[in-house]
């Protein structure tokens, strides 16, 4: 994934048909397309995979992010950023690539954890985004409310590091 496809601002999903086939074909897709891509590539070869979605808020940057997860019995769960790790392509960083592959940076707040997941409560009507919801949704009188009726925006007021002790035994 992170030799072959390229980041690009995609439009709603909703508009996409057959996504991973889209991003294998054009050779573009944004955070999401890639993970998803890379989880059908994975369950393809019968290599467990699932999907994330939060926020990526770094000192310099917050903003909505996709990322997939794969199984191996050695290892457990592990990470793959490819859009990450197809910016690092980019910029001819070969050990930023690998290193999103199997690896993720500190800077993730996982909001959500399944692709088209449910809501709880649930939504009566058309959701906004029914995808990844990384932002959160709305809804009025059994409707959920589109985009241009929501006053949104991701601010990083405060980033403290902690001490980290490791991984618990």
């Amino acid at each position: 994934m992170t030799e072959h496809v390229s980041y690009r601002y995609q439009p709603p999903y909703i508009q996409l048909d057959a996504i991973p086939d889209y991003a294998i074909a054009s050779g573009y897709g944004d955070c999401g397309v890639m993970a998803l891509t890379f989880i059908a590539l994975c369950r393809c070869l019968g290599v467990p995979a699932r999907w994330q979605s939060g926020l990526y808020a770094a000192p310099s940057d917050i903003g909505a992010h996709d990322w997939a997860m794969f199984y191996t019995p050695d290892t457990g769960w592990l990470w793959a950023d490819c859009s990450f790790g197809s910016g690092a392509r980019r910029a001819g960083d070969e050990e930023l690539r690998r290193f999103y592959f199997g690896n993720l940076d500190p800077w993730r707040t996982v909001c959500n954890r399944a692709f088209f997941a449910p809501f709880n409560p649930s939504c009566p009507g058309m959701r906004r985004d029914p995808f990844d919801n990384q932002m959160g949704e709305a809804a009025c009188n059994g409707c959920g409310l589109p985009a241009g009726a929501i006053d949104q925006s991701v601010e990083l007021v405060e980033l403290e590091e902690l001490p980290w002790k490791g991984r618990p035994a």
